[in-house]
């Protein structure tokens, strides 16, 4: 499966809850990869979770400092 695709693909779909399944699990799978706690970052941010949003992003930026996705 395809995360970003699938995530992506529910997020245009209105299907949020679903795109935050999508993107947990995705995080869950690979805990160091900056993209996947962004994405995170990004469906928190669209259900208006700004703690959450924050704390993915700042998480991404903690995996990889030099990030800048």
């Amino acid at each position: 499966m395809n995360y970003a695709t699938e995530i992506d693909r529910a997020i245009e779909d209105e299907q949020i809850a679903t795109a935050l399944t999508l993107a947990e699990q995705w995080v869950a799978n690979a805990l160091k990869m900056p993209l996947h706690w962004s994405k995170l970052a990004h469906v928190h941010e669209m259900t208006e979770d700004f703690a959450k949003a924050g704390s993915a992003a700042s998480r991404a930026l903690k995996v990889s400092p030099d990030w800048a996705g």
